[in-house]
């Protein structure tokens, strides 16, 4: 995903649509964004799943604790 947004805005600059300027903008803008926390430290996603499904699991394992006790800790 990454190397294409690049490429595109490449192609974009050789056309003239963009300046350098705005080209060098976006690009840093490209190498720095990153949907997911865990790739923005470095580590891989757990398991992989993305953040917010990770997240949702961890919420749901604690929810069930209230439901069946120990059920949170066990899950």
């Amino acid at each position: 995903m990454k190397y294409e947004d690049l490429k595109i805005l490449d192609e974009l600059r050789e056309k003239g649509s963009i300046t350098e300027e705005e080209y060098q903008r976006e690009k840093e803008k490209v190498l720095k964004s990153e949907g997911n926390v865990f790739s923005k430290a470095g580590r891989r996603p757990l398991f992989g799943l993305t953040e917010n499904t990770y997240l949702m699991l961890m919420h749901l394992s604690q929810l069930s604790g209230l439901i069946v006790p120990l059920a949170g800790f066990i899950v």
